[in-house]
């Protein structure tokens, strides 16, 4: 965990947003999320997401590039909530996007799962430093970047 808020402050430091999770720590995330994904998310009408059979509960129901970006739109979530800032119109934002873009209300529900648990990771770690001006001013900036706006089109 430390190791994950150095690397936190760091990227706010110098505005480099490439994902701050190593690619060890996004697999074992995106493990995690899907395991907890069925039978425990919601769809947009309130019913509990179930997958059609067991090859669609083995299988991540976004890209492995689609996950690693909402992973990059998480952390950057984070980051805004540590810093006092409008987190929830980006993830909006961004859900938004998804419908605009195709994506079914599996693949919505997932996305939202993701980008959570990427953000309460990002929260946790920057718990131990708190964000002042300049860091605040740098998430503004990275949020007006933001990735979503990209792989989304």
């Amino acid at each position: 965990m430390r190791y994950v808020a150095i690397a936190l402050l760091t990227s706010v430091c110098c505005l480099s947003w490439a994902g701050v999770l190593p690619n060890s720590a996004r697999e074992e995330l995106l493990k995690s999320t899907l395991s907890m994904f069925w039978g425990h998310a919601k769809l947009s009408d309130g019913s509990v997401v179930q997958p059609e059979n067991e090859q669609e509960r083995r299988t991540l129901p976004v890209s492995r590039d689609v996950a690693n970006q909402v992973l990059d739109v998480g952390e950057l979530s984070g980051l805004a909530m540590w810093c006092g800032l409008d987190w929830q119109s980006h993830y909006l934002s961004m859900t938004a996007a998804t419908r605009k873009n195709g994506f079914n209300e599996k693949q919505v529900a997932f996305i939202g799962v993701l980008h959570g648990a990427a953000q309460g990771i990002v929260v946790k770690a920057m718990e131990l430093a708190s964000c002042g001006a300049s860091d605040r001013i740098k998430v503004m900036e990275m949020m007006q970047h933001s990735t979503y706006k990209r792989f989304l089109r």
